[in-house]
């Protein structure tokens, strides 16, 4: 478990990016269970992925009040091991609002953090549609080599991120895919 520094306080941010098996949850969905102002109206018999997740804001103490996810517009939580991109573990960014990972406040702290970690950052922008790669430029290329092949589908990869709670200058922008799958009705 990792060490939690800062409750979630009004932030809600999680329940509308993750998708949770355990009650049939969509990513990039707004929970059902979420009450504006309120929060989660089942939070004392909330799935196991909901009790389990915490994001970097919350376990990294020099992140300032700004820099919460529902504030920042984009949460930031580390995999739970080695990703597919990498083989490493890394850090997963999810925008909350569509060009929110384009923003100067995200980027300096995407930066930060990768400068802190020396991990790659795979930002899924909103919807799912579309990555970006931030971080050393050798993870990055590990990262473009693994998505230049043609058997991934990116739906699922993103989903399986989603499910297992993924949880100088860098470079910016190394990847991104705006169209793909759109037989699955992705």
């Amino acid at each position: 478990m990792k060490n939690i520094i800062k409750p979630c306080g009004g932030c809600t941010a999680c329940c509308a990016v993750f998708g949770v098996r355990e009650i049939d949850k969509e990513p990039w969905t707004v929970c059902e269970h979420l009450v504006a102002k309120k929060g989660c109206k089942i939070y004392g018999k909330r799935p196991h992925m909901c009790r389990e997740f915490f994001c970097l804001w919350q376990s990294v103490e020099h992140m300032t009040e700004e820099e919460r996810p529902d504030r920042l517009g984009a949460i930031f939580a580390t995999t739970n091991g080695p990703t597919e991109f990498t083989g490493a573990e890394e850090i997963q960014a999810y925008e909350l609002r569509p060009g929110s990972m384009d923003d100067s406040k995200v980027m300096r702290v995407a930066k930060r953090l990768s400068a802190e970690s020396g991990k790659l950052i795979v930002a899924h922008l909103h919807g799912g549609k579309a990555l970006q790669f931030f971080g050393p430029q050798a993870k990055i290329d590990a990262a473009m080599e693994w998505a230049a092949l043609p058997e991934i589908d990116m739906a699922e990869s993103v989903r399986k991120a989603s499910k297992q709670l993924q949880n100088g200058t860098l470079p910016k922008l190394r990847a991104v895919w705006t169209s793909y799958n759109k037989d699955k009705g992705v």
